[in-house]
């Protein structure tokens, strides 16, 4: 009975900590000490922000790449992004998915 209201109210407070910071929208860089798995260069996690690999933590491309994302996010809010960004994602990969290559294509031309 204890586990169950221990999640429960974990569950409630991350729900409302997500809400909170998705009203704010700051956006946030987080230089990681290791890198990410997967040869994962930065990860952008709405509403916390873009987490950066330790190796690409000066990288000017993956930083604008990320920032794309973030943009998507804005443009598109919580809740539609996650929802597009899942789906396209066990439908194709990451490779082949619209909001990757969209983010690759707006990369290239602020080169």
């Amino acid at each position: 009975m204890r586990k169950f209201q221990f999640l429960k109210y974990s569950l409630l407070i991350t729900v409302v900590l997500i809400l909170t910071l998705n009203y704010f929208k700051t956006y946030r860089i987080y230089n990681l000490p290791f890198n990410l798995p997967n040869l994962l260069r930065a990860s952008t996690i709405p509403p916390l922000g873009t987490f950066m690999s330790k190796q690409y933590k000066n990288s000017k491309q993956v930083l604008l790449h990320e920032k794309y994302h973030w943009y998507q996010y804005e443009k598109m809010g919580l809740m539609p992004f996650y929802y597009e960004y899942l789906t396209e994602y066990l439908k194709k990969g990451r490779f082949d998915h619209w909001m990757e290559k969209e983010a690759r294509e707006a990369t290239l031309k602020s080169k």
